[in-house]
């Protein structure tokens, strides 16, 4: 299904729109607001602008921090889309105080406004993410996040600009209570819509919730960190949040230096940035169009580095004292490259964020999801302060606003580092999809052929060296690959194939207790309701043709009788993989990215299939000649050079 098809979809988009809507009226007053303060120079507790628009994101998300745990178990006890209803009254409520606080034009009511926002953010979090996987399947998941977090950036950057144009075209004088009336105009907009949400079943209508925060919010950390895999995505997300605290936060000083006093700079280098974050979730939900794919996230780490690092490259750039006209900054070179990079920074943070929020969902259990997700609002709460601060401090000591873009580079190289080395599927999987798509234009046919869940053996055929690759991308859960041990001697590679728990094999001939190991790990991770993937042949083919099927799939099926499920790879003889020509990586091979497909065919039961049967099934699929069969007995050894 389309992203298109599933916005038409009676579950989805009640929801889609009342997310927008949150987000929309949120940055519709926040921005309104930091305008207003800095048109009139306004003060409070002895602050002055520039410090009361930086205090305006604290106020926003110290909320967040108290109230998440509470949230969290408040939205566990009840229907999720009655939690909402809820949320959405109380927001009508809370912007009728923002319209008399514009109105009278008194920062103290203001703030008390922005604190009721906060408290409401806090509520409606766990909601947002933790009622997409029960409004659609799993396998729309991810375009479902790609979805409503580009609708969340796009409202973001909506409301950016709506906020900071009724401001600086309406002035000090009728702004404020145009402003006030449109937000609470949208609130209400947003409690209409939230009654056509479907109705949902509590998690744990049992729950008890605490008013008291600290106890709460130390049982919400307890249950986001009990899965690494869980725990580490929302660290990344955090990060992202991070990311983005940073980037706000810098927005107003850097706008001031580059564009003087031009009232709209700021509003301009955040559009840029939430429109970018909205085009990069929408480009990895059209990626990933067969379900959640891991390999992107480092995929937008990396573009996240190169881009901060060119902001730093540029320098700081001056056009000259006084207001610039954006027209006049665009026609410079440094202007244009400063606009590519901080939409690319965005881009890729979108692309990086959207398989994150899908595993965090799909991996956390679902009479803990909403305290998972207040946690993680937890967590990024306090990153985003965190960003906040260290911006403000590093402002506040002078130092160049290319040197702030310099630091954040090397704190995103060093959180990648961190995550990555616990959790190396990501790399595994941006390594495979590398492979895959940069070299190949790859289909795969048959996808849901795979078992979503249970033990299987994935059986392909093996015309180059890079076939793991292909069959790791074929399937969106991980496979344990098999081997030959001398791989696992190669500098840089052991690591890697350790962590991502491939299993070493060897001849009968070479070493008789690494054979034997293997096959014992094959079972222990069968047993365990993994798949596992073979290349039956052995060895890669010299000769282009389907070679004989050796008889370990015979001892593995013997041993714990799974499914086997076939798949055929066709197109990579040829390949500088290959042995065609002078053999792997040697002239001549096909150049350009030729197509190459994979076709997976139906599980076959255990009972109803050996070697030799899988040989004729795989060269039936694709159009070889059948082998002959390898040894006439089935206990002979297993010689693999994979």
């Amino acid at each position: 299904m389309s992203q298109l098809k599933l916005m038409t979809r009676r579950r989805f988009w009640p929801f889609f729109w009342v997310s927008f809507l949150t987000g929309f009226n949120d940055n519709l007053f926040k921005q309104g607001l930091v305008v207003l303060i800095a048109l009139k120079s306004l003060s409070l507790w002895g602050l002055d602008s520039d410090a009361l628009a930086a205090l305006s994101l604290v106020v926003l998300t110290l909320p967040l921090v108290v109230l998440s745990a509470t949230a969290g178990q408040w939205t566990e006890r009840r229907s999720k889309s009655w939690a909402v209803r809820w949320v959405k009254l109380a927001e009508i409520g809370v912007m009728a105080l923002g319209l008399v606080g514009l109105w009278t034009q008194d920062l103290r009511i203001l703030m008390g406004t922005l604190v009721l926002m906060g408290a409401q953010s806090a509520f409606f979090g766990p909601s947002k993410y933790s009622t997409m996987p029960e409004l659609i399947e799993a396998e729309l998941l991810v375009k479902g996040n790609a979805l409503i977090e580009a609708g969340t950036f796009a409202s973001i950057l909506l409301g950016t600009l709506a906020g900071g144009a009724i401001m600086a075209f309406y002035g000090v004088e009728q702004g404020p209570t145009l402003l006030g009336a449109a937000t609470l105009g949208v609130a209400l907009l947003g409690g209409v819509l939230s009654m056509f949400m479907p109705p949902l079943a509590a998690a744990s209508p049992d729950l008890t919730v605490s008013l008291n925060p600290i106890t709460p919010n130390l049982e919400i950390l307890r249950a986001t960190t009990q899965r690494e895999d869980v725990f580490l995505g929302v660290l990344g997300l955090s990060w992202f949040w991070f990311l983005g605290g940073a980037m706000f936060a810098l927005a107003p000083a850097y706008a001031h230096h580059m564009l003087g006093g031009n009232a709209l700079g700021v509003t301009y280098f955040m559009a840029l940035f939430t429109a970018g974050i909205g085009l990069g979730a929408l480009f990895c939900g059209h990626f990933s169009k067969h379900g959640l794919e891991l390999g992107l996230v480092p995929f937008g780490s990396l573009g996240m580095t190169l881009f901060l690092g060119d902001l730093f490259l540029v320098g700081m750039p001056g056009l000259g004292g006084g207001e610039v006209a954006l027209g006049a900054f665009l026609q410079t070179f440094s202007g244009v490259r400063i606009s590519v990079d901080l939409f690319m920074v965005a881009a890729f943070a979108g692309v990086f964020t959207v398989p994150l929020y899908t595993l965090v969902q799909t991996h956390s259990e679902r009479e803990h999801r909403a305290r998972v997700m207040a946690g993680m609002n937890i967590i990024g709460a306090l990153f985003i302060l965190a960003a906040a601060g260290l911006v403000a401090l590093m402002i506040a000591q002078k130092i160049p606003l290319n040197m702030v873009f310099l630091a954040i580079a090397m704190m995103n190289i060093a959180v990648a580092v961190y995550i990555y080395r616990l959790l190396p599927v990501f790399l595994w999987r941006f390594l495979a999809l590398l492979v895959t798509h940069l070299f190949y234009r790859y289909e795969v046919k048959g996808r849901e052929r795979i078992p979503q869940e249970g033990a299987g053996v994935l059986a392909c055929n093996h015309p180059s060296f890079v076939d793991f690759t292909f069959v790791a991308i074929a399937s969106q859960r991980p496979a344990r690959f098999i081997m030959h041990y001398s791989y696992f001697q190669k500098r840089g590679w052991r690591w890697l194939f350790e962590q991502t728990r491939v299993i070493p094999i060897a001849g009968r001939r070479e070493d008789p207790e690494i054979l034997e190991q293997a096959f014992v790990h094959i079972a222990q991770a069968l047993r365990e309701g993994e798949l596992v993937a073979i290349f039956p042949e052995g060895s890669v083919t010299r000769d282009g043709k389907l070679g004989a099927f050796r008889p370990g799939i015979d001892r593995i099926l013997e041993t714990t009788p799974v499914p086997v499920i076939p798949m055929a790879l066709k197109g990579m003889w040829g390949s500088m993989f290959s042995f065609a020509g002078k053999g792997p990586l040697s002239p001549p091979f096909r150049l350009g990215r030729t197509k190459v497909t994979m076709e997976i065919g139906e599980a076959i039961p255990p009972e109803q299939i050996d070697a030799q049967r899988l040989a004729e099934v795989i060269a039936h699929m694709g159009g070889w000649e059948v082998p002959p069969p390898a040894y006439s007995s089935s206990d002979a050894a297993v010689e693999e050079e994979e």
